[in-house]
């Protein structure tokens, strides 16, 4: 349980510090990495046309199709919120990360600002959050 309080809780700090800057990119590199548990190198290289509304299908030539899914089959959804963010990037840039792949872990570990932070966090917390709510041991009430 600790864990988990300390985890949202910097996220949450983290996702407004971002948004208050309006760094969209990272606001939107972090949500995607939180919501849907998916690693981060297959995120930056993610564009519009692996979003199904608020579906997530992750489909490059060296994953399988059904990789990022749910105990129960569905694949990872992202919250309306993080779908407008990437449509407007979309919209405006063409893409959605501009920068380095490096870059964007650079600035959230230096924004997340903890000695133990790592990226893996987001994905392990997601990955139980999704556990639980399908073994029905809590829910997940941290989203839309």
């Amino acid at each position: 349980m600790l864990g988990e309080l300390y985890l949202t809780k910097h996220y949450r700090r983290v996702l407004q510090e971002l948004t208050e800057n309006r760094n969209l990119e990272e606001v939107l590199f972090l949500r995607m990495l939180m919501e849907t548990g998916i690693r981060p190198q297959v995120i930056y290289q993610m564009s519009s046309a692996c979003l199904m509304g608020k579906k997530v299908m992750v489909c490059f030539s060296d994953m399988k199709e059904n990789y990022y899914r749910s105990p129960d089959g569905r694949p990872p959804q992202i919250s309306k919120t993080t779908m407008h963010i990437a449509a407007a990037l979309d919209r405006v840039q063409g893409n959605w990360f501009t920068k380095s792949y490096d870059y964007y872990v650079h600035m959230l570990q230096k924004t997340w600002n903890q000695p133990h932070f790592s990226l893996y966090m987001l994905r392990r917390y997601r990955v139980e959050c999704e556990r639980k709510c399908f073994y029905g041991r809590g829910e997940n009430q941290l989203f839309e």
